[in-house]
């Protein structure tokens, strides 16, 4: 795994870069993280199949504020 950049595979909906620094992105684009637990465990954040909605929706949202 890689760090992750915070793009999608289509590249319209970025996420903010600052706050993708701590992820990470695998060889077939599903996005993890640790945990903030005692003991960090690698989670799935977003599944490469569902990273261009999941974006999309997230910019929905910080379009509202």
């Amino acid at each position: 795994m890689r760090p992750w950049d915070g793009t999608d595979p289509t590249g319209r909906y970025p996420y903010p870069a600052e706050d993708a620094n701590s992820m990470l992105v695998d060889g077939e684009g599903n996005v993890w993280y640790y945990t903030r637990e005692k003991t960090p465990q690698l989670m799935i954040w977003c599944a490469a199949s569902r990273l261009v909605a999941h974006l999309h929706r997230l910019e929905q949202i910080g379009a509202r504020k």
